[in-house]
Order: C-alpha cells, then sequence, then structure tokens
C-alpha cells in the first residue's frame, strides 16, 4: 500500500508540474486584449472572447439591474481556453436572463487592475446601490445567478474573512488560505492516549508537511481570495498501526470533496505519527494546487502577478452606475388616488426574499423562490392598524445549487418535508404610525411572530412602506426590509464554518410588490397560486 502511495503521489506531482509549466509557456505566447480604459464587451463588439455561436447581445446598462464584469484568465494559458470557451458564455447567459449588462475584460501584461482583483477569472457585480464579488465556483452558473439577484438589492460589505491557525500560499495578489480540520482519533487508542496532546502534534504536523504554504495565526483574506478545507482522519487498528485519511474541500462546497483518499490511507507506526501526518500533508497541499490549477473543478484561477499596479475603479473607467432619478406624482394625482386606494392587498408579480449569513460568512447566501404575503391596511390606510401575514415554502429555498439546496431542505436545517413553511405574523406597529400616502416612504418598525421549524419567536423589522401607481395607473404597495434571526439560540440550526456570532447570524433581506387583493387573486388564480389572507384564513 506504501508502494502505491508513493506511486501515486509521483504522478500527481509530475501532472502539478506539467500544468505549470504548460501555463508558462501559454502565458508567454498570449497576446493581449483590451488596455486598461478599454474594456471589452464580447457581445456587444462581435463576440471576439467567446465562441460565434454562443455570442449574443448584452441587455443595456440599466443602472438598478447592473452590470456583471468579468475579468478574463490572460492569453492561452490552460485557465483561459477553458474558461473562455465552455465557462464564460454559460456564466453570461446567466446574467442576461436577469436582464443584467455583461462586459468581459482581458488585458496587458502591465495593465493596472483594482486592488479588488487578486485573480483570473473574476467576477464582479455593480449597480447604483454597490459593487460585489462572486464567490463561487465558475461551474455553477445558477449559483452566479443567485448571487446577482441576491447582490442587486444587497450589495456586499467590505469586510474581510478572518482565518485563524492557517496555512497561507501566496501567488501573486492571491493569498490561499489552507484550514485544518483533524478529527479525533478512532478505533484502539493506546493506553494512556491524550486526546488533545495527539491532535496538537498532528496539527504542528501537518504545518511542517507543507512544502510551499507556511503557518500562520491570523489571516485576513479579501473577496477573490480563496480558502481550502483540509479534513484528516485519523485511525488506530489493535495492532498498533495509524492509518490517516484525508479530503479536501472547496470554500464553496462543504458537501462534497475535490479529492479524497479513503480506500488508500496514509500509513504508518502509531509512534511515528507525526510523520504519517507529514506525508498526509504534503500529499493534500498537492490536491488543493492541482485545485487550482484545474478550470473544469470550477475552483482553479490565474493569480494576479503583484507587479501588476493597482487603479481605481474609476481609474479603470467602471465607475458604479448613477442612480436613477425618482420621479414623484403630481400632487392631483395624488389625491385622487390614494382616495381610491384599497384596504387589502395580495403579493402579485416577482417577489424578492433573500437570506445571508452576517459578513463575512455571506458568501453562504440564496434566496426564497416562493413568497406569498397579504396586507390590510383598513379602509384609510393606517398603518398603526396593519395586519400582515407573510408565507415562504421553505422546499423552494436556493443557493443556486442542487447539492446544497438538498441540505437547506433537510433535517438539519429547515425540515422542509415536515414543515413546509416559515410565516411571519405582525402583531403590533407603533401607534402613531401615520397614514400611507401615495409616492410618500413612511418606515417603522413592524413587531411579529416569526415560525420556522414548528418554532415561533418573536422578532421585530424595520420595514418601508410605500404606496405608488404603476404604469397603467394601478395602485401598487411596495413593501422591503430586513431582520435578523439568531439561528442557533432561536432554532437549533448550525451555520457554516466560521467566526461567532456571525455563523449563528441569518440576515433577512426582502421586497414585497402587492397589488389590490382582488386583482391579485384573479391573476394568481391564471396562474394557479392559492393566496391567503392577512388575519391567516
Amino acid at each position: 500500500m506504501r508502494r502505491n502511495e508513493r506511486c501515486k503521489a509521483a504522478v500527481r506531482r509530475l501532472w502539478y508540474y506539467a500544468c505549470v509549466l504548460a501555463g508558462a509557456l501559454a502565458c508567454g505566447c498570449a497576446g493581449g486584449g483590451a488596455q486598461s480604459g478599454e474594456p471589452v464587451d464580447a457581445h456587444a463588439a462581435g463576440g471576439a472572447d467567446v465562441p460565434a455561436e454562443e455570442t449574443v447581445a448584452s441587455p443595456p446598462l440599466d443602472p438598478e439591474r447592473g452590470q456583471l464584469i468579468v475579468f478574463m484568465p490572460r492569453g492561452g494559458s490552460v485557465m483561459a481556453r477553458d474558461f473562455r470557451y465552455e465557462l464564460s458564455p454559460r456564466l453570461i447567459r446567466a446574467a442576461h436572463a436577469e436582464g443584467i449588462a455583461t462586459v468581459q475584460l482581458s488585458g496587458l501584461d502591465n495593465e493596472s487592475l483594482p486592488a479588488e482583483v487578486t485573480i483570473r477569472p473574476l467576477c464582479v457585480f455593480q449597480n447604483q446601490y454597490g459593487r460585489s464579488i462572486y464567490q463561487g465556483r465558475t461551474t455553477t452558473p445558477d449559483r452566479l445567478r443567485t448571487f446577482l439577484r441576491v447582490a442587486r438589492w444587497v450589495p456586499q460589505e467590505p469586510i474581510p474573512l478572518v482565518r485563524r491557525d492557517v496555512a497561507l500560499i501566496e501567488r501573486g495578489r492571491a493569498r490561499i488560505a489552507l484550514a485544518i480540520k483533524i478529527t479525533p482519533l478512532a478505533g484502539s487508542p493506546p493506553p494512556g492516549f491524550r486526546a488533545e496532546d495527539f491532535v496538537d502534534r498532528a496539527r504542528d504536523a501537518v504545518f511542517t508537511g507543507f512544502e510551499r504554504a507556511r503557518p500562520v495565526a491570523e489571516a485576513a483574506l479579501s473577496r477573490s481570495d480563496r480558502t481550502f478545507h483540509l479534513d484528516f482522519y485519523p485511525y488506530r487498528s489493535p495492532e498498533g498501526k495509524l492509518f490517516v485519511s484525508t479530503a479536501l474541500f472547496s470554500q464553496f462546497h462543504c458537501e462534497i470533496p475535490v479529492a479524497e483518499n479513503k480506500t488508500e490511507p496514509h500509513e504508518g507506526d502509531f509512534d511515528a505519527a507525526e510523520e504519517v501526518f507529514r506525508r498526509a500533508a504534503a500529499a493534500l497541499e498537492m490536491e488543493a494546487y492541482l485545485a487550482m490549477r484545474n478550470p473544469r473543478g470550477g475552483d482553479g484561477f490565474d493569480p494576479v502577478p503583484d507587479t501588476v499596479p493597482v487603479c481605481t475603479w474609476e481609474d479603470y473607467y467602471l465607475p458604479l452606475p448613477a442612480r436613477k432619478a425618482e420621479t414623484a406624482p403630481a400632487a392631483s394625482e395624488a389625491a385622487g388616488a390614494a382616495a381610491g386606494f384599497p384596504s387589502k392587498w395580495q403579493t402579485s408579480g416577482e417577489q424578492f426574499l433573500c437570506f445571508q449569513f452576517a459578513p463575512p460568512l455571506d458568501l453562504y447566501a440564496g434566496e426564497a423562490k416562493s413568497v406569498q404575503a397579504a396586507f390590510d391596511l383598513g379602509a384609510d390606510l393606517d398603518l398603526s392598524r396593519l395586519r400582515a401575514e407573510v408565507r415562504v415554502a421553505t422546499a423552494q429555498a436556493t443557493m443556486g445549487d442542487q447539492v446544497l439546496d438538498g441540505v437547506i431542505a433537510g433535517s438539519a436545517v429547515l425540515a422542509a418535508q415536515e414543515f413546509p413553511e416559515a410565516t411571519f405574523r405582525n402583531v403590533s406597529v407603533a401607534a402613531d404610525a401615520p397614514r400611507l400616502r401615495l409616492g410618500e416612504e413612511v418606515t417603522l418598525d413592524v413587531e411579529g411572530d416569526f415560525t420556522l421549524k414548528g418554532i415561533s419567536r418573536r422578532l421585530t423589522t424595520r420595514a418601508a412602506f410605500e404606496a405608488r401607481l404603476d404604469s397603467a395607473g394601478a395602485p401598487r404597495l411596495n413593501v422591503r426590509g430586513s431582520f435578523v434571526v439568531p439561528l442557533k439560540e432561536h432554532f437549533g440550526i448550525d451555520g457554516p464554518e466560521g467566526p461567532s456570532p456571525e455563523r449563528d447570524t441569518l440576515h433577512i433581506y426582502y421586497r414585497l410588490s402587492l397589488a389590490a387583493a382582488e386583482s391579485a387573486a384573479r391573476a394568481g388564480a391564471e396562474r394557479g397560486e392559492v393566496q391567503g389572507s392577512a388575519d391567516g384564513r
């Protein structure tokens, strides 16, 4: 088994250096693209960066819907070829499906780039509200599409992800953290075994087993930096042999490993455990390097050289789009419309409700695809008399990845089969809440019962209400806001790996569009939907 292990390690190492050499040769022969300040929209400019059969026109830039900026890998590298002709067209189509404009940027070797661009390919979304960097695999266009829908309304905050007690690889501008997990010793521990001492010695051996990664007490990672999770599973046989199985996970997928070695684990005498862990660490570090070079796995990238000058987004001719001007209704129009506004409202048209963990863990985000709400404001649109109910189908919560969606719907998180709905019903509003007037946004705190997995907890949401007329002159009620759910404390749900309390804090953002109950019900019946009412009936 040891011989097979050494042979496989040698083959993987040769393959790694072959990839590096091929990439270096390709980059040396690479041609240039657009210079800084001359971005190339491959679709609008005739499809220079994608195959002809994939060339489609980009939607026009809308300040609210925004644009997706794709920083392409350089020239003819291994990464560039696969991304350019196989992965990029799918990501572009996902953006166009959301009505989002796209621009693909290639560049010269000496061009300047914004500081946030540490790797290529890199997808960046921006609109009038802010700028966000896609943290996900390039092979999952559905996840990119979910990211775009969330980032459109909830831009990222510039908060670094701090990893502690990790190994760090620096490649040009890029920083890659290797997070280590060593499970408790399984099997037959020896007499006098001290579990904590064993794990400490194993961790030290792992760090010394790395060839290029260096241990650091703390690493502050940007949105475009990367993390791989290295798991070690030690087992001691009754005969005193140590076996260490391993698995490598991407930061973007905690369920399916990038690589694993469980059938032929690293082995040796238990008294030489440090040596076994060093060999296991060296092999797993090599797997991480291979993942960084593999475009088809979705975790691959080309680092931006640290010799590339830094510029601002404005210098790169990519400032945030200017905000749309709001148009208020005329006073006479407002007075007439307010008098005829309905008291009962139901969701109609596209709704938005997303969930994400607190920054910097907000890469763990998704949306609810089925949201229904009913509001009753009384005949005089008095917000102090508000009765509201919002219902979300838990089985239709998605992160844009089928495997992760299955985890969300499972018993450990939402238990969607047993509890098909999550609900929010308000119980009180400030007594001095004003009447709603056409074209005026009113913000107030709404207290209510949030029910998840059959457990109800009292929460408060900060909500903004606005009554408007749509393009056909029909009344609409727009409601937007957010609230925070302490997942572990209130519902016993464990969040992703990361710092606390961020991993236990789920933020929920919503933008609801409601029409008069009669017309909404009529439209819903035509689509086969079933609407509720504000009093729960």
